[in-house]
C-alpha cells in the first residue's frame, strides 16, 4: 500500500477535523500545517504533535513537499 504525506492549510475547526481523518488513515502521514495566526498553530502543533507549522503555505511546501495538500480556509 501507498502511503501518503498530508499538510493542512488552515489550522482552525475544520483543519482540526482533517488532521483527525488524516491520522485515522493507516497510509497516510500528517506531517504539516499551514496557518497565519500565530497561536492557532502552536495549539494544533501540540494537539496533533506535528511540528512543521508555517505562516505562510508556500514555505509549508518548499520545505515539507507533501504529497497531498488539503485545504480548510474560509471562502472570503
Amino acid at each position: 500500500m501507498e502511503s501518503y504525506r498530508v499538510a493542512i492549510i488552515g489550522l482552525g475547526g475544520m483543519g482540526g477535523h482533517h488532521a483527525e481523518a488524516v491520522q485515522a488513515e493507516e497510509n497516510c502521514e500528517l506531517v504539516g500545517g499551514a496557518e497565519i495566526d500565530a497561536e492557532r498553530g502552536r495549539v494544533w502543533s501540540e494537539r496533533f504533535g506535528v511540528t512543521s507549522i508555517f505562516g505562510d503555505y508556500e514555505k509549508l511546501f518548499n520545505e515539507v513537499e507533501p504529497d497531498i495538500a488539503l485545504i480548510s480556509t474560509q471562502a472570503p
